[in-house]
């Protein structure tokens, strides 16, 4: 004669692995989530240098990149236009920025130039903008 279903013991034993992967899966989603977003306000504050310094050239104008004082938003302003802050995802921030504005002029150079650092738990990145105009990105290594 053959049993059929499942004994208290098969159904213990594939709940307790089951929670396992997911305890397991969950640890490495949340790191996973964190990085994305410091890497994801990095691409976005990398393009938005890039589409001021582009604005100035075509517009034959200066235009800055202010950052709030609280670190946790930018604006790319145009000459006579009011600030549009734009916020970085949660839990990233701004942890160091230039004290004056980088502004771009119409020849593409940058003035002052300087360096952005946004972290959050998963790590650093640091925006550096170049007294050319050039822009690049670079990972911080923890100590």
């Amino acid at each position: 004669m053959h049993e059929r279903g499942f004994s208290l013991v098969d159904i213990l034993i594939t709940c307790m692995l089951i929670a396992t992967v997911l305890t397991v899966g969950l640890s490495s989603w949340g790191n996973f989530s964190a990085h994305h977003k410091l890497q994801n306000a990095c691409d976005s504050l990398m393009s938005d240098l890039w589409r001021a310094r582009v604005a100035s050239l075509a517009g034959n104008l200066p235009v800055s990149v202010q950052v709030r004082s609280d670190g946790s938003a930018y604006s790319v302003v145009e000459s006579g236009e009011p600030s549009a802050w734009r916020e970085l995802p949660s839990g990233v921030r701004f942890s160091q920025f230039p004290t004056k504005n980088v502004t771009f002029y119409p020849r593409g150079s940058a003035v002052p130039g300087g360096t952005y650092i946004l972290s959050n738990p998963s790590g650093t990145l640091q925006v550096i903008v170049a007294a050319s105009g050039r822009v690049r990105w670079q990972r911080i290594q923890a100590e």
